[in-house]
């Protein structure tokens, strides 16, 4: 008698302890993914990893435009952060002011998020500002798209939409038409919700077309909630951990 009284208590422990491993465990904000470009070298294609650098990708050389991890020694109009604060950077060529040909696109792989929800994306952003500095092609763009290729794709969708022209870019969804929100030579950081779904992807998109133009990129990072398992999950894994102690029991018996 004594020995099935045990049994059943070590059932019954083995499932509320299931239970309450799942039940008692809240959503809490994770990093699911984050760049600081920090640690990948100069030039292209940079960083290795998730980083998938476009053939657009071109070195500094004298004049002509790049788009590169750098630490900021060859964008003396931004306020980076100093000698190893490593940014993705892009400027212009003076060469072609005001062609609109300078097109400059980073997109990164495949980020897995089926497993977060309130997905929160926060990145640094900087542009040279000054009299006559952007041109009307000018911009500066962060999109993402959900489940590329799969159901559900959403298309490309625009984060951030700076644009020329005039001293500064310019972004009215942030901080509303009448009132853009102007990015400067120092760094502002930018938060977006991000809608759930099974992989991301983020691609930076900027146009430089004068040898003024000076912009950069730093600091994405997306966090989420981990997902909580739903109530049959919990009821399998508590049943699994029954059916083990079953096994154990007979075990013993034989």
């Amino acid at each position: 008698m004594t020995h099935r009284t045990n049994s059943r208590f070590f059932l019954l422990s083995a499932l509320a302890a299931a239970l309450l491993l799942f039940a008692a465990a809240p959503a809490s904000a994770v990093t699911v993914f984050s760049q600081d470009f920090e640690g990948g070298g100069m030039g292209c294609p940079g960083p290795v990893g998730a980083i998938d650098y476009a053939g657009t990708c071109q070195p500094v050389s004298g004049g002509t435009p790049f788009w590169e991890v750098t630490t900021g020694d060859n964008l003396p109009a931004l306020t980076i952060g100093g000698a190893g604060n490593s940014v993705l950077g892009a400027a212009g060529d003076g060469a072609t002011v005001g062609t609109g040909d300078v097109l400059a696109v980073v997109p990164f792989g495949a980020i897995d998020i089926s497993a977060f929800t309130n997905l929160v994306l926060s990145v640094d952003v900087a542009a040279t500002a000054g009299a006559g500095t952007w041109e009307t092609e000018d911009y500066a763009r962060v999109y993402y798209r959900i489940n590329e290729g799969m159901a559900g794709d959403t298309g490309w969708a625009n984060l951030l939409d700076a644009n020329g022209p005039g001293a500064n870019l310019s972004d009215p969804s942030q901080g509303g038409i009448g009132n853009p929100t102007l990015l400067t030579a120092a760094f502002q950081t930018f938060v977006f919700n991000i809608p759930d779904g099974g992989a991301i992807r983020f691609l930076f998109a900027a146009n430089v077309s004068g040898s003024n133009e000076q912009l950069a990129f730093d600091n994405l990072d997306l966090q989420g909630d981990a997902v909580i398992p739903e109530p049959s999950t919990i009821f399998l894994f508590g049943a699994g951990l029954v059916g083990l102690a079953l096994v154990q029991r007979k075990k013993r018996k034989a």
